[in-house]
């Protein structure tokens, strides 16, 4: 599940969306990402995102904009 995540954060996918990728329901990714990440899956899509970002300031000469 947490793959899948990892593998579509960039994309602008909506919960639904998600969950089709992981061949699952809602209910079941919600559950299965609390259970391991301790974080909803848009959280955790939130988070890699921030997480790409400060990577991109830190290491390229890209601006905030």
């Amino acid at each position: 599940m947490v793959d899948v995540v990892a593998s579509h954060y960039r994309q602008n996918l909506e919960l639904k969306e998600l969950a089709v990728l992981a061949s699952c329901s809602v209910r079941q990714l919600q559950c299965r990402f609390k259970q391991e990440k301790r974080l909803g899956p848009m959280e955790c899509v939130i988070q890699l995102r921030m997480e790409s970002a400060s990577r991109m300031l830190r290491h390229t000469d890209a601006s905030i904009g």
